[in-house]
């Protein structure tokens, strides 16, 4: 289904640029169910208005810069006091964007993500593969650049849900909150006290 609605926006590019250039679209069978200026906000209203799992979300006309994304990968996914020096993580509920299931995770807290990067378990276990709604370029530093699916989900801070486009990995034990989701919140790592506060933006 996903590769069918990234083929229909790819196959109707040309007409979606004379409309919506610089703008995130959803394609859902074979059409654009939403336009927006963000691609969560398009996500959420595409499939409020379909409620179709599978679709293609893309910027029109920046399709090679709006989707690439970078990652910082650690060696370990737990917190311990024995990194030098520690690793500050939080705990939040992920959820699918239907609200069938949910998760408490620990997550690394990475300023150095633009995304939130979840283990494949996690996914599994929240049924995210059915959910796909876009692909990007991915590299961790130093790394190449590597094509992943990105799929819809809540994060759930502080009872605030903030709808993002994941990337579900097999090849890291951690899952890491990207600035995707920082950017929501006011963040205050206390080093010293190894205390992390969140309040709203």
């Amino acid at each position: 289904m996903f590769d069918a609605e990234k083929k229909a926006y790819w196959n109707q590019r040309e007409t979606l640029l004379k409309m919506y250039e610089g703008k995130w679209v959803a394609i859902v069978n074979g059409e654009v169910a939403a336009v927006g200026e963000k691609n969560t906000e398009v996500m959420l209203k595409a499939f409020r208005k379909t409620g179709c799992k599978a679709m293609y979300v893309n910027k029109v006309g920046h399709e090679k810069t709006a989707l690439r994304k970078r990652i910082r990968r650690y060696v370990t996914g737990s917190y311990d006091e024995e990194f030098d020096p520690p690793m500050p993580i939080l705990s939040a509920i992920v959820m699918d964007i239907i609200g069938l299931f949910q998760e408490q995770v620990n997550f690394i807290i990475d300023t150095g993500a633009d995304i939130t990067i979840l283990e494949e378990r996690i996914c599994n276990q929240l049924g995210l593969r059915d959910f796909p709604v876009a692909e990007a370029d991915i590299a961790g530093i130093g790394e190449q650049w590597e094509r992943r699916r990105l799929y819809g989900a809540f994060v759930e801070l502080i009872s605030e849900q903030i709808a993002v486009m994941l990337d579900c990995r097999g090849d890291i034990k951690e899952n890491i909150l990207g600035r995707d989701v920082i950017n929501e919140f006011e963040f205050v790592l206390n080093g010293k006290h190894r205390s992390v506060a969140v309040n709203p933006a």
